[in-house]
């Protein structure tokens, strides 16, 4: 599994990080390096072969 996650100034930190902009009330970047961070120790939880740009 390949994931890209974004994060951008103007993100908010309750998107799901999936898209460079925002896209409705769930799409859209990160804010922060944290959030991303998290966001990734999660989905290695559950997918143990998941890869990270």
């Amino acid at each position: 599994m390949d994931c890209t996650l974004y994060i951008s100034p103007d993100g908010d930190n309750k998107l799901d990080g999936l898209s460079a902009k925002k896209e409705n009330s769930l799409t859209g970047p990160f804010a922060t390096l944290e959030r991303a961070r998290n966001e990734i120790r999660a989905l290695k939880n559950i997918h143990s072969e998941a890869t990270f740009e």
